[in-house]
């Protein structure tokens, strides 16, 4: 019993710490203003975009709870908006600013697989992306690789759809 007790006040107290650290209010002065009800989304899928650009590691997740916590269901589209921005800025730019140096440092290797990878890529990119890969090493890798950025995006969304899902139901259920 007095187990029991403890366990419900640790789960109650973790909860409810969680919940403080949320910006709930911000986000709820936000949906009041004119247009909030676009504010809100997309400052959702800014946020994922700009945490994805940024290589941060482990983001998908905190990110989707957070959203499905204040957006609910509808979050799922937000996140995985904003996922395929974050994840395409930073194909561009490792394409452009990696891609020669990738290309002139493992070229010969590169080109021995260039086909394979041309057909093949997609799968790897998406299987990848739901083994969960590092984010910046794989996008690093596909940039000196022959694949198309929409091919590309599409693959990331593939392979980033469960964990936006999961997380964003997480959120929704818990808060």
């Amino acid at each position: 019993m007095l187990l029991e007790t403890i366990l419900v006040m640790a789960d109650w107290n973790v909860m409810e710490l969680i919940s403080s650290l949320l910006p709930t209010e911000a986000f709820e002065g936000l949906s009041l203003m004119p247009y909030g009800w676009a504010i809100v989304p997309t400052a959702m899928a800014l946020l994922m975009a700009a945490a994805i650009a940024s290589s941060l590691p482990a983001t998908i997740t905190p990110v989707s709870i957070l959203g499905g916590a204040l957006l609910g269901y509808p979050n799922i589209v937000y996140a995985s908006i904003g996922a395929v921005i974050g994840s395409q800025i930073l194909f561009v730019l490792s394409r452009y600013w990696l891609g020669d140096y990738m290309h002139r440092r493992f070229g010969a290797k590169i080109d021995n697989y260039r086909d394979h990878l041309a057909s093949k890529g997609p799968i790897y990119v998406a299987g990848l992306r739901f083994g969960g890969v590092p984010h910046v090493l794989l996008t690093a890798s596909c940039a000196a690789a022959p694949i198309s950025g929409t091919v590309f995006a599409a693959a990331t969304l593939l392979g980033m759809m469960p964990g936006i899902v999961i997380g964003t139901l997480a959120g929704h259920a818990v808060f």
